[in-house]
């Protein structure tokens, strides 16, 4: 487990994508209990143009409950913190899709998060960096 930044190996820094909690995600809060399938091999360069290159190495886990990843296991843990992830968009590599601008990035505190999170300006969201707090299995 990728685990360094912290002291301990229980608290995890999850990437939560946007996507996963717009289309089919359950609201949560600071303090909640949750179970989530998390998977110690996050998408970098996406997290790193979303968050920007210091956020994105304390990463350790990425949530993910459309099963994309083979390698993602069913977590326990409670919520410690919440930011919420914003950055402007620009065409990609060949003008395909649009990604997010590096250097951009906007975090913002949250206390609960539904996928309904507003739009900032010319700013879009990305998703949320959640501090959980991991049961031990």
């Amino acid at each position: 487990m990728k685990c360094a930044w912290v002291r301990d190996c229980s608290v995890a820094l999850v990437w939560y994508s946007a996507w996963q909690m717009e289309c089919c995600g359950q609201p949560f809060s600071v303090n909640d209990r949750v179970e989530w399938n998390l998977t110690e091999e996050p998408e970098v360069d996406w997290i790193e143009a979303a968050v920007g290159v210091d956020l994105a190495v304390q990463v350790t886990h990425q949530e993910d409950h459309h099963e994309l990843d083979e390698n993602a296991v069913a977590r326990k843990g409670r919520v410690r913190s919440i930011r919420c992830a914003y950055s402007r968009y620009a065409p990609g590599p060949g003008g395909d899709g649009l990604y997010p601008l590096q250097g951009t990035a906007e975090i913002r505190p949250a206390e609960r998060v539904d996928g309904t999170e507003d739009v900032h300006g010319d700013l879009r969201f990305n998703g949320y960096l959640v501090e959980l707090d991991l049961e031990l299995n």
